[in-house]
């Protein structure tokens, strides 16, 4: 899904926009703009606002980040040299020089400043100042888009323009010129620094007159206006002792036909480039009407952010606030959304404990009830044990009375298999025929004790060829019992 993004140019007479889509990772496009004048003889919170409106009803697209470049007469843009100092004496001289300009007297505002080629001596610095009510202005214009739309950067024209120009086909060494309607702008730069920074009191509405209904250029004030450029240009060439630089771009409004890129080639027999945002950014322009270079105001920005450039004229800590803002609604929402989600899985996890609490539970009782009955099942077992234990001691004693009083060989042979019967065994039946085959036969409840009496018989003195006549087992209330059957033969008497 693509993102919009919108740059708006703030001038003294207009606003100024161009949309930014981003089709995918690596593809841009500047798809559609316009310019709306100020109708209003004063900015206000309230015409920025309506202004902002009017263009987002217009262009049916809503964008995720809005960057704001502001190309004002009433900011001031200052070139100085100091004698040389420390951060915290810069930090009271520049709001000093600035409080000395007429209109920023006994006002509050804000300003950045850029120091640069330090010496033993002396340090430079280019310094920006604005009306915090004009800056106040703006913020609240925008303030009632910020529940949707994200507030990027407030940034100064022209000097935002630098940052793209250092990138520029690798040029290290260029001027830039912007005229505006009331004065004009040249910025001279040198490997990637700003050396000169040169305000001229001539603009856009000097430069050209209107005649027989047509706006022309009035000559005399553009050749004034030329011999101005040259002598700034000399001036830098001897200061830096290096040739005037040939890379010359010009931003200005070409709605009337003017040609200035070319009458200032001729006039300063040099390349003047019209510097449009295609051949700034490298970027497709849909709408032919952002040709116009006055659009690289509004663009400039937005070129920034999406090549990664950091700004050094950018009131990022007018931004801060706003965007602080905006993010601590996001972490807010997020937090909440998070709560709420581990809420709702720590809510699972005990009602679905909570459910097999109740089933283990369940599960408890059954396994309780089957272990007592299980328990009263063995007191029957061991009752009934007992009583066969009774019964095979009665049969013992009856055996060795027997012996005493009859001593027949059937009776000896009786109380042997007696004597060598296991506990757990109890006798059914025994039988001795004439033949001399004897049959056993019995019960238990472990069949391994079958096996003992087998091996206690074999050293019987009155039996030989102990063999298994049968052996079955059935189930008798829930028990299994074994009955079994054992032939053998009587000894021959010694």
């Amino acid at each position: 899904m693509s993102e919009v993004f919108l740059g708006l140019g703030l001038t003294q007479q207009e606003i100024i926009y161009v949309y930014l889509e981003k089709i995918n990772k690596k593809t841009f496009v500047f798809t559609t703009g316009g310019r709306l004048y100020i109708q209003s003889t004063s900015f206000s919170p309230t015409v920025l606002h309506s202004y902002i409106e009017q263009i987002l009803t217009k262009e049916k697209a809503s964008p995720k980040k809005i960057f704001i470049s502001i190309f004002r007469s009433d900011i001031v843009t200052h070139q100085l040299v100091f004698p040389k100092m420390s951060c915290q004496e810069m930090e009271e001289v520049v709001p000093g020089e600035i409080e000395k300009i007429p209109n920023f007297s006994n006002k509050e505002f804000e300003y950045l400043y850029f120091p640069y080629e330090p010496t033993d001596k002396k340090i430079k610095v280019i310094f920006v100042a604005i009306l915090k009510e004009l800056l106040n202005h703006i913020v609240e214009g925008i303030r009632p888009f910020l529940s949707s739309i994200s507030v990027e950067s407030i940034e100064i024209s022209p000097l935002n323009f630098l940052n793209v120009l250092y990138r520029l086909d690798n040029f290290s060494e260029g001027i830039l010129i912007a005229v505006d309607d009331r004065c004009s702008y040249i910025l001279i730069f040198l490997n990637n620094e700003c050396k000169i920074f040169y305000v001229s009191n001539i603009g856009k509405s000097e430069l050209c007159l209107s005649k027989d209904g047509e706006r022309k250029i009035n000559s005399i004030v553009f050749s004034n206006w030329q011999e101005e450029l040259r002598r700034l240009f000399r001036a830098y060439s001897v200061e830096y002792k290096r040739d005037i630089p040939h890379n010359i771009w010009l931003v200005w409004d070409d709605k009337e036909g003017i040609p200035f890129d070319k009458l200032l080639s001729e006039g300063l027999g040099s390349r003047v480039n019209r510097l449009d945002i295609e051949r700034l950014s490298n970027i497709k322009v849909e709408d032919k009407e952002l040709l116009n270079p006055i659009y690289g105001i509004a663009a400039s920005s937005l070129i920034s952010y999406i090549k990664n450039y950091k700004s050094e004229f950018s009131f990022e800590k007018l931004v801060l606030p706003v965007k602080f803002k905006r993010e601590l609604n996001k972490l807010i929402f997020l937090s909440i959304s998070y709560l709420i989600i581990v809420g709702l899985f720590l809510g699972g996890i005990i009602f679905i404990n909570s459910f097999r609490e109740k089933i283990l539970t369940k599960k408890l009782k059954e396994i309780k009830s089957e272990v007592v009955l299980l328990e009263s099942k063995a007191n029957q077992l061991n009752e009934e044990m007992n009583e066969l234990l009774a019964i095979k001691e009665r049969l013992l004693n009856q055996a060795r009375v027997i012996r005493e009083i009859n001593r027949i060989s059937w009776s000896r042979v009786f109380g042997d298999i007696v004597e060598n019967l296991p506990q757990q065994v109890s006798l059914n039946s025994f039988k001795v025929a004439k033949s001399g085959r004897v049959e056993i036969r019995g019960e238990t409840l472990q069949i391994e004790s079958v096996a003992q009496l087998m091996r206690n018989l074999e050293n019987s003195k009155v039996l030989a060829e102990l063999k298994f006549d049968f052996m079955r087992s059935k189930e008798k209330e829930g028990r299994r019992t074994f009955s079994f059957g054992i032939v053998a033969r009587l000894k021959e008497r010694e």
